[in-house]
C-alpha cells in the first residue's frame, strides 16, 4: 500500500530535499507497478542512502521484497518503517501477510491485533486476521473476521445491495433463498457443498454462479434453480454469499461436510468423451500446471518442471489445461506426450467429464483441483510455499476433500521437491491402473 492513500505526505515532512527522493520514490513505484522489483528495491536502497529516515521508502521496498518472496527481509524493512511512522497501523498489517508466508500465524495474528489496537476499523488488519486464522485452524473466529473482506480494499468480488435480508443460518421452511458465488471458480466448487445442507433446512435454493459453472452445477443435491451471472433473478426471500456459508453453519475442522462426491458430471457428456478414451491400458492422469496471475502467480508450475514424470511406464498424460497469461509458449515441449482435447472443453460440464473418465488428476491450486476434489477424484495439488489458507499448514491431506494429497514446496519456488515426490508416487502406482 502507497502511504498516500492516508492523504498525508510523509516525504515533505522528513526529507530535507523531497524533489530529489521524491523521484527516486516515485520511480520505484513505477518499476514495482511494472512487476521489476528487484530493480525497485535497488532504488528504494538508493533513497533511504539519501534519507536514511525514510519511512515510507522502507515501507515500500518491504512491499517489492514481498513480491520477490523474501520474507524475512521484507519484515525488517517494513519494521523499519513502523519505528519512523509509528501511527502507520497498516505496517502491521504487511507483517502478519509476511509472516502469513513464513508458516508463522499466530505470530501474524499478533500483528495484526496491534493494528487493531491503533485502528479498529482496520479492514486489512481485519482480513489478515481471518487468513491467520483460518491457515491455524481456529475456525470459530476465522468465519467471523472473514466477513470484513467486503470492506478490503480491491476486494475480488463486489457487494451486493440486495433488499432481502442476508441469511442467519436458521430454519427456512417454504422460503427461497439465493446464494451468490464470489472470487474464484475453485471457491465456488468449496463451497457449494453447503447447498444439500440448506435444502434439508427448508429452503428452496437458487445459485447465481459464473456462467462456464452454470450446466455442471444446475447437478449439485439441494439446488432447486442456477442463474448465470448478469441473468434474471428469480424472486427470493433471503440471501448470502457463498463464502459466508460456513460461517452459517458454524464450522470447525471437525464438522465440515464431507458427504462425497457432491458435484456430477452430466450423463451425456460423459457419453460424449467416452469415444476418446478407449485405451484402457494405461493410467490416465490429468494435469494442470498454469493457474491465473491473480491471485497468486507464485501457484503456477512451468510445464517443464514436470519432466521428471515423462516416461513413467503405464502412465498416460491428458491435459486439463485452459490457456491463460501464465502459460508458457513451450509448455508442449517436455516430453510427456500430453493428449490435449481442451480445445472441445466449451464449459465446466465438459472438464468434468473429462476428469470422470480419468484415473488421477494432478493439478496446481486451481479451480480444476477444487472440481475434481468435489468429484470425489483422487487428485494431487503442488502447492507453493506460501500457499493459501485452506490449505493449512505441514498437512499432506485436506480436510476438505477425502481424496485429496497435498504436496508442498519446501523452499519458496522451488518446485523439484514436490514433483520428484510426485513422480515416485506416480511411478510406484501407475504399473497398476491397467
Amino acid at each position: 500500500m502507497n502511504l498516500r492513500e492516508h492523504g498525508r505526505d510523509p516525504v515533505s515532512d522528513i526529507c530535507p530535499h523531497p524533489s530529489e527522493v521524491e523521484a527516486f520514490l516515485k520511480l520505484g513505484a513505477a518499476l514495482h507497478a511494472e512487476e521489476r522489483y528487484r530493480e525497485a528495491v535497488t532504488v528504494y536502497r538508493h533513497a533511504i542512502s539519501l534519507k536514511p529516515d525514510f519511512g515510507v521508502a522502507y515501507h515500500n521496498m518491504g512491499n517489492s521484497l514481498m513480491e520477490l518472496g523474501s520474507w524475512e527481509e521484507a519484515i525488517a524493512s517494513y519494521r523499519h518503517a513502523i519505528r519512523l511512522i509509528p501511527s502507520f497501523p497498516e505496517g502491521y498489517v504487511t507483517i502478519a501477510t509476511a509472516l502469513m508466508a513464513l508458516h508463522r500465524p499466530y505470530e501474524a495474528m499478533a500483528s495484526c491485533h496491534r493494528a487493531l489496537a491503533m485502528d479498529p476499523a482496520c479492514a486489512e488488519a481485519h482480513w489478515n486476521l481471518a487468513l491467520a486464522l483460518l491457515q491455524a485452524g481456529e475456525f470459530r473466529e476465522g468465519w467471523k473476521e472473514f466477513e470484513w473482506r467486503w470492506k478490503k480494499r480491491g476486494f475480488t468480488s463486489i457487494t451486493r445491495d440486495f433488499q432481502q435480508p442476508a441469511w442467519d443460518g436458521s430454519l427456512f421452511p417454504g422460503r427461497t433463498i439465493l446464494i451468490h458465488a464470489e472470487q474464484g471458480f475453485g471457491d465456488t466448487f468449496q463451497f457449494v457443498r453447503y447447498l444439500p445442507l440448506i435444502a434439508a433446512r427448508g429452503g428452496t435454493v437458487v445459485l447465481e454462479c459464473p456462467l462456464a459453472q452454470k450446466t455442471l452445477l444446475a447437478g449439485v443435491p439441494g439446488v432447486s434453480e442456477v442463474v448465470a451471472r448478469g441473468e434474471k433473478l428469480p424472486s427470493f426471500d433471503a440471501h448470502l454469499p457463498i463464502m459466508s456459508l460456513p460461517l452459517a453453519f458454524n464450522t470447525r475442522i471437525d464438522n465440515i461436510p464431507r458427504e462425497m462426491p457432491y458435484i456430477f458430471p452430466r450423463v451425456n457428456s460423459i457419453a460424449a468423451w467416452a469415444d476418446k478414451f478407449q485405451d484402457n491400458r494405461k493410467f490416465r492422469v490429468g494435469l494442470v500446471w498454469a493457474g491465473r496471475k491473480k491471485p497468486d502467480p507464485n501457484r503456477t508450475c512451468p510445464l517443464h518442471m514436470f519432466s521428471p514424470l515423462a516416461g513413467i511406464p503405464g502412465a498416460k498424460f491428458y491435459s486439463l489445461q485452459m490457456r491463460n497469461e501464465m502459460c508458457s509458449k513451450d509448455d508442449t515441449s517436455v516430453g510427456l506426450e500430453l493428449v490435449d482435447y481442451t480445445a472441445g472443453i466449451r464449459d465446466f460440464s465438459d472438464t468434468a467429464a473429462l476428469i470422470a473418465h480419468l484415473d488421477l488428476v494432478i493439478s496446481i491450486d486451481t479451480g480444476v483441483a477444487h472440481l475434481a476434489g468435489a468429484m470425489g477424484k483422487e487428485t494431487w495439488v503442488l502447492l507453493p510455499y506460501a500457499a493459501d489458507w485452506r490449505w493449512m499448514l505441514d498437512r499432506d491431506d485436506s480436510p476438505w476433500y477425502p481424496t485429496m494429497r497435498l504436496f508442498r514446496q519446501e523452499r519458496s519456488g522451488d518446485w523439484s521437491g514436490p514433483v520428484e515426490s510426485v513422480r515416485r508416487e506416480l511411478s510406484r502406482i501407475a504399473g497398476f491402473g491397467c
